[in-house]
C-alpha cells in the first residue's frame, strides 16, 4: 500500500506562478502529481437551481481561493516520506487581497473570489406572506436585532480517511472512506472514473462522527481512487487534525437582522428577517438549501401571519460551508428565539408567557407557515409546561431575585423551538435464514447513533426473532439497495420506516405460508410471540423456524409463492417536524466574565420512542456541541485570511468538565407515520444554544449580538457599560 498526503495553499487568496516537485523526488517521493499530471476532474458542487455556477478542480489550477486548498498530492512508500517529501514541493504564489467579510465582498470594487461571475453574491432569495408592511405600521411595538452565529468546526472523533484499491482484472474499485453516505461517494467515483457504479465498492466502517461534514465530496474522496489506478497499488490517506480544520467543511458562519412587530400584550403581528450567510470559497453541499431553510423555518412556533424572508449567500476566502448537525434549522431557532427573548425584556413580560401566547395551537395543525413549510403534528404548549414543571421554574424565578440582591448575576433562559426533518426516502433489504435469523440491510449511515440496535428492535418486534438472531449491516454498497446516507435526523423516521415495512411485508409471506401448512385460512391466524397460530387452537402452531425452513422448500409452498423470505423496500417520507423547550440557569462571574454554566433542562417531542436511551444519548450529545457553540468554540481568522484556530489548544471544545447537570424529559405527540416517529439527531444543537445565549443576557441585563460568550467577550460587555 502506498500513502497519500496533499500539498495544500498557504495562502487565501493567490495565484500560482509555478510548482517545483523535482527536490521531492529526491526526498522519497514514489509520484507527485500537480493539476498539470491530473485530467480536469472537478468536484460536485451543489447544484442550485438560481445560483452563480463555479468550479473547483480537485487541484487548485490557476489560482487559490481558500487556505488549505489543494495543490498537489504527493503519493510514497510511508506517511513519514510522504510527509517529508511534501515538505520539499515548491509553489511560487502571487499573492491576491483576500475578502473575508461577506458585507464587504458585497461592496463595489471588492476582490473577487471568482472573477468568471463577477460577483461574489451565490444567490438572492425572498419571500413573503401576508400585509407585512401594515402589521409594522399598526404595531405598538417593534423589536429590531442583529446577531452573528458564528463558524464553528464540526470536529469530529475521526478526521477524514480513505483507503482506495484499483483492481485492473475487472477495471474496478474499492473505498474504505469515512463518509455519511457511501453510495452518493460510490456515484461520484465512478463518474469521474468513467466506470459504471457496479463497478465502485464503497465501505464505510465504524467512524467517529460526522455531524455533517462527512456527506459532501472533496477532493481527496477522486485523489485517492484515481491514483490508486494510475500506480497500480492502494492508495491510503488520513486527514491530520489541522487538515481537518483548514480542508474539511466548517459550519454556521450566518448573520441575521431580524425585526419583529408586536402588540403590547405581545402578540407577534409581523416579522421582517434578512439572513446573510458566508459560505466561504465554493458551495459545497447544501450552501443554498442552509440559509433558505433557516428562512422558511424562521416563524419557529409561532403563529405569524405577516412575514417577510430574504437570504444571500456571498463567497469568501474561507473554507467552504457545509451541514453542521441542523444545517439551518439551528440558525433559525437562534434567530427567532433570541429575538422573542429581546421582545418579553422589551414588553416586561415574562420569557415563557411570550412564548404561549404565540404558539400555534394543537388543533391548527398540520399548519403551513406562509414560507414553505407544513408542520405535520405539535403541541408545544405541553413540552413547555412540562418544562416549567419540571425545572420548578416558579422557585428558579424567585431565588434568582434572591441571589441578584446579593450582587450574584445569575441568569435563566428558555428556548422553544420547532425543526423539520425526515428530507429523503430510505431503502431496507430484510431476509429471513433458513434457521430463522435475520439480515437487515438499512441504506441509512448510522455513525454512533445506534440505529442498528433500534433497527433490530423493530425487526424483533414484527418478526418476532430475538435481537441476539439479528444482523444489521449497512454503509456497504455491495450489500443492499442504493441509499441517502445519515443526515437530516432521519435514520429512525425513515429508515426505520423502511426496515419496519419490509419486516411486515415479509410477515405477510409468513401468514400465506403458515396458513397453507396448517390448512386454515389466513383470516383465522393469529400472530402471537414469535409464533403462528390458529385462534382458539393452540395446539395447530408454527414457529418462525419452521416457516422459514419451509419457505426455502419449493414443494412445500403455495403455488403462487415464490422461495425465499426476502424484502425490499423504499420508505418514501413526509416531513417531520420534531419539537421541544429547554431551559438554561447560568452564573457569570463579573470581575474575570466567566459563565459557569449550572444546569440545563430539555423536553424534547421527537413522536414515538423506539429506545429511550438512544434518544438520550443524541440529546445529551447534541448539548455539548450547543453548548461549545453558544460558550467555547470559533474559527477565527487573520487579515489575510489564515485560520487562527487550526488546533484544539486555539479552538475549545467543551469537555466532560464543562457540561452542567443535564435533565431531560419528553412529550410524545405522534408523526403521521407507521412509527409514529419524528427525528431527535439535531434536538439540542437545534434548541438550546440560544436558551444559553438568553441566560448569559439576562445574567448581563444587557443586550448579547456575538458568541461565542468567552470570559473576555462577557468581560468586555460589562465593561464596556460600565464606561
Amino acid at each position: 500500500m502506498l500513502y497519500m498526503h496533499v500539498v495544500r495553499s498557504r495562502y487565501a487568496h493567490a495565484r500560482i506562478r509555478s510548482i517545483d516537485v523535482n527536490k521531492a523526488y529526491k526526498h522519497g517521493a514514489r509520484a507527485v502529481y500537480t493539476y498539470d499530471d491530473i485530467d480536469n476532474v472537478e468536484i460536485d458542487l451543489e447544484p442550485a437551481e438560481g445560483a452563480n455556477l463555479v468550479h473547483q478542480r480537485v487541484l487548485a489550477t490557476g489560482k487559490t481561493r481558500y487556505v488549505g486548498e489543494p495543490v498537489a498530492v504527493v503519493v510514497s512508500d510511508s506517511l513519514t516520506n510522504c510527509l517529508d517529501a511534501a515538505e520539499q514541493v515548491e509553489v511560487v504564489y502571487d499573492p491576491l487581497p483576500a475578502v473575508l467579510d461577506p458585507f464587504k465582498a458585497m461592496d463595489p470594487g471588492s476582490p473577487l473570489v471568482h472573477e468568471e461571475i463577477g460577483t461574489n453574491v451565490y444567490f438572492t432569495w425572498s419571500k413573503q406572506v401576508g400585509n407585512v408592511e401594515e402589521s409594522f405600521s399598526k404595531a405598538d411595538v417593534i423589536v429590531q436585532t442583529q446577531m452573528w452565529i458564528q463558524r464553528v468546526a464540526p470536529s469530529p472523533m475521526e478526521p477524514r480517511c480513505t483507503v482506495a484499491n484499483y483492481n485492473p482484472s475487472n477495471n474496478s474499485f474499492t473505498l474504505y472512506a469515512s463518509s455519511q453516505n457511501p453510495h452518493r461517494l460510490r456515484s461520484f467515483v465512478a463518474k469521474k472514473l468513467g466506470v459504471s457504479e457496479n463497478a465502485v465498492r464503497v465501505i464505510a466502517p465504524d467512524v467517529g462522527g460526522g455531524f455533517g461534514s462527512k456527506l459532501s465530496i472533496y477532493p481527496e474522496d477522486i485523489l485517492a481512487p484515481m491514483l490508486s489506478k494510475k500506480l497500480q497499488k492502494p492508495i491510503a490517506w488520513v486527514e491530520t487534525r489541522m487538515e481537518n480544520f483548514y480542508a474539511t467543511a466548517h459550519g454556521r458562519d450566518m448573520h441575521g437582522k431580524i425585526e419583529l412587530a408586536l402588540s403590547r400584550q405581545g402578540k407577534i403581528k409581523g416579522l421582517k428577517a434578512e439572513i446573510t450567510a458566508d459560505i466561504g470559497a465554493y458551495p459545497y453541499g447544501f450552501a443554498k438549501a442552509m440559509p433558505l431553510t433557516a428562512c422558511r423555518m424562521i416563524t419557529g412556533c409561532y403563529k405569524i401571519n405577516n412575514a417577510s424572508v430574504k437570504a444571500v449567500g456571498v463567497f469568501t476566502n474561507k473554507t467552504p460551508i457545509a451541514p453542521y448537525r441542523g444545517a439551518g434549522r439551528p440558525e433559525a431557532a437562534y434567530f427567532i428565539e433570541r429575538a422573542v427573548e429581546k421582545a418579553a425584556a422589551r414588553l416586561g413580560i415574562d420569557p415563557a408567557d411570550i412564548r404561549r401566547i404565540n404558539f400555534i395551537k394543537p388543533d391548527e395543525f398540520p399548519y403551513d407557515n406562509g414560507l414553505g413549510m407544513v408542520y405535520d403534528t405539535g403541541d408545544y404548549g405541553k413540552a413547555l409546561d412540562r418544562l416549567l414543571t419540571i425545572s420548578n421554574y416558579k422557585h428558579l424565578r424567585e431565588k434568582q431575585t434572591e441571589l441578584r440582591q446579593k450582587g450574584v448575576l445569575v441568569g435563566i433562559g428558555l428556548s422553544t423551538y420547532v425543526e423539520v426533518s425526515n428530507f429523503l426516502p430510505q431503502p431496507a433489504y430484510v431476509r429471513i435464514e433458513r434457521d430463522g435469523s435475520l439480515f437487515i440491510y438499512s441504506g441509512t449511515s448510522p455513525h454512533g447513533q445506534g440505529g442498528e440496535t433500534a433497527f433490530a428492535q423493530i425487526a424483533s418486534d414484527t418478526l418476532g426473532i430475538p435481537l441476539d438472531k439479528i444482523t444489521v449491516a449497512h454503509s456497504d454498497t455491495s450489500l443492499g439497495p442504493p441509499g441517502n446516507g445519515t443526515a437530516g435526523s432521519w435514520t429512525l423516521a425513515s429508515g426505520g420506516n423502511a426496515v419496519l415495512a419490509a419486516c411486515r411485508r415479509i410477515r405477510e409471506k409468513m401468514m400465506r405460508i403458515a396458513a397453507h401448512m396448517l390448512e386454515c385460512r389466513i383470516e383465522d391466524l393469529e400472530f402471537v410471540d414469535g409464533v403462528f397460530r390458529v385462534r382458539d387452537d393452540s395446539g395447530r402452531r408454527l414457529s418462525v423456524e419452521h416457516i422459514a425452513r419451509a419457505a426455502y422448500d419449493i414443494n412445500g409452498l403455495p403455488e403462487d409463492v415464490e422461495p425465499g423470505l426476502e424484502a425490499v423496500t423504499h420508505y418514501v417520507p413526509e416531513l417531520t417536524f420534531p419539537f421541544g423547550a429547554h431551559l438554561a440557569i447560568v452564573e457569570v462571574d463579573a470581575e474575570t466574565g466567566q459563565v459557569f454554566l449550572r444546569k440545563v433542562v430539555m423536553v424534547n417531542d421527537c413522536g414515538e420512542v423506539v429506545n429511550p436511551m438512544l434518544v438520550d444519548g443524541q440529546v445529551v450529545g447534541g448539548a455539548a456541541q450547543a453548548i461549545g457553540q453558544a460558550l467555547f468554540e470559533s474559527l477565527e481568522y487573520d487579515a489575510n485570511g489564515t485560520l487562527l484556530t487550526a488546533s484544539f489548544a486555539d479552538y475549545l471544545i467543551p469537555t466532560a468538565a464543562e457540561m452542567p447537570d443535564i435533565l431531560t424529559d419528553r412529550t410524545v405527540t405522534p408523526a403521521p407515520n407507521p412509527l409514529g416517529a419524528k427525528g431527535v439527531g439535531e434536538a439540542s444543537t437545534i434548541g438550546l444554544a440560544q436558551a444559553v445565549v438568553n441566560a448569559v443576557e439576562d445574567a448581563l441585563g444587557r443586550s448579547v449580538e456575538k458568541t461565542p460568550l468567552t470570559p473576555y467577550m462577557v468581560w468586555s460587555i460589562l465593561h464596556a457599560f460600565e464606561k
